[in-house]
């Protein structure tokens, strides 16, 4: 009887299974998937490796992550919750820029309430019966002896004397005329 020597098939690769089939040297991969599409999988040194797929899209404003081998990029939450201010995301941090109202309009207050602008007339009463209060580009006081009437809501010019209707005391304004008789 023969010796039978074994044929020596090894490649010295521990990620292979070695045989030798029909005289022929087989080596086969070691079996090292996951079933995780969303990493890389490997054999090093006859250890499987599960690297993670790279999906950062190098946007600090969304959250990057592998859903089924997909990369699925969802943008950071910034919302405040708050109907007057734009939100934003810039370079990963949450920007809050509040609405803007402002209708140009020197005699209003401009606010955003809920999301909707406001604009309150300005208060013009400076609460002297000497001066007749408006608010035009401004508020205006401006005394009786000059401007004493608004007449169909225009300002009508009058000169007048100094005291006539008791400037110093308050005295109750009649619509169309500064003081009282």
């Amino acid at each position: 009887m023969w010796p039978h020597t074994p044929v020596d098939v090894d490649d010295n690769d521990a990620c292979t299974l070695d045989a030798c089939v029909n005289g022929v040297a087989v080596h086969t991969p070691v079996d090292v998937d996951d079933n995780d599409a969303c990493t890389i999988d490997a054999c090093v040194n006859g250890v499987a490796v599960h690297t993670p797929v790279n999906v950062d899209d190098n946007d600090a404003c969304t959250i990057d992550a592998c859903v089924n081998g997909v990369a699925v990029h969802t943008p950071v939450d910034v919302d405040d919750n708050d109907a007057c201010t734009l939100d934003a995301c810039v370079n990963g941090v949450a920007v809050h820029t509040p609405v803007d109202v402002d209708d140009n309009d020197a005699c209003t207050i401009d606010a955003c309430v809920n999301g909707v602008a406001v604009h309150t007339p300005v208060d013009v009463d400076d609460n002297d019966a000497c001066t007749l209060d408006a608010c035009v580009n401004g508020v205006a006081h401006t005394p009786w002896m000059t401007t004493t009437s608004l007449h169909h809501g225009r300002l009508r010019e009058r000169r007048g004397r100094p005291h006539a209707c008791g400037c110093g005391r308050q005295r109750r304004l009649h619509p169309r005329r500064l003081c009282e008789r």
